[in-house]
């Protein structure tokens, strides 16, 4: 039977490290409801539970941290989780919790960014063919990990946005009266 012989914080996480040499890193939480503690003896079964279940917490824990401020969709999230050795299948399940909780939404996301380039594209060349703009934002937001359904639908929503604030504007000046 294993025996815990250390929790050291390490950043955001704690690693447990086991008489076996066996290390696991894990989420304060997933310590704190596991009660380790060092020098706890360990059931082997009870090891690889808390080996998956660290895992998950931690590809959770840094799924919301990387999804917190809304500037990552669910690919730029899933290569970051992938590149911090989180295994693919935890990070998939992590994005599709978020996603199922309404916590990432990549469609409102890539709507955000489209507004934000129509209004960028229009301040810089007024006279710019809705074709071309409404075509480069959606090579844009495909190039940046959105699903093109994803980006057709935002680019879309984004113009009619603008269009028809645009026409409401036109509507309340005097000289559209």
């Amino acid at each position: 039977m294993p025996t815990l012989q250390y929790l050291k914080r390490r950043g955001r996480f704690i690693t447990a490290e086991f008489d076996d040499g066996e290390t696991i890193r894990c989420t304060r939480e997933l310590v704190r409801r596991a009660r380790l503690s060092p020098g706890q003896l360990i059931d082997e079964v009870f090891v690889d539970r808390l080996r998956d279940s660290a895992a998950r917490d931690l590809a959770r824990s840094e799924a919301e941290r990387h999804s917190r401020d809304g500037s990552r969709n669910r690919s730029q999230i899933f290569a970051r989780l992938t590149a911090d050795g989180i295994a693919t299948s935890h990070a998939r399940q992590a994005l599709d919790e978020l996603v199922a909780e309404a916590l990432l939404d990549d469609r409102e996301l890539a709507r955000q960014v489209a507004r934000q380039q129509i209004d960028r594209a229009l301040r810089r060349d007024a006279d710019v063919s809705e074709f071309d703009l409404l075509r480069s934002l959606m090579r844009r937001l495909t190039m940046r990990g959105f699903t093109s359904e994803d980006a057709a639908g935002a680019v879309r929503d984004a113009w009619s946005e603008f269009a028809d604030l645009h026409a409401e504007r036109l509507a309340q000046s005097p000289e559209g009266s």
